[in-house]
């Protein structure tokens, strides 16, 4: 419901709903709630594409990318894409976030390589 308005979410090809009794899809859902809540906006619902998804060609780090959609404080919508990095260096679990404009997916593939960039000069860094 958007305020009395009853609205029907459809997934665009190739995206699957996020599942809030699952732990990590709980974890980002709760994470957005309140940071959308802030400027007035509210989940409606919660998707992931395949194609941005979780990258898992790098043995050296998990990578995972979502794009959103936001509504700036003047009211126009921007669309952002969010990469999150999980690496682990000498026993310990880092996270990094890096949240950038979407353009195009050559912008999420630039992205993603440049965060590969960052975590091998991190392991590099700690004699890995």
């Amino acid at each position: 419901m958007v305020g009395p308005v009853g609205v029907e979410l459809v997934l665009p090809t190739g995206f699957c709903e996020l599942d809030p009794s699952r732990f990590s899809d709980a974890q980002l859902i709760a994470q957005y709630t309140p940071q959308l809540a802030r400027g007035g906006n509210k989940i409606l619902g919660i998707s992931a594409a395949v194609v941005v998804g979780v990258d898992d060609d790098d043995p050296n780090g998990c990578y995972t990318a979502v794009l959103q959609k936001l509504r700036t404080q003047r009211g126009t919508e921007k669309l952002q894409l969010m990469i999150d990095t999980i690496v682990a260096i000498k026993g310990k679990i880092l996270f990094s976030s890096l949240f950038i404009p979407y353009v195009d997916m050559e912008g999420v593939a630039k992205s993603l390589a440049e965060n590969r960039g960052f975590v091998a000069t991190w392991r590099a860094a700690n004699g890995m």
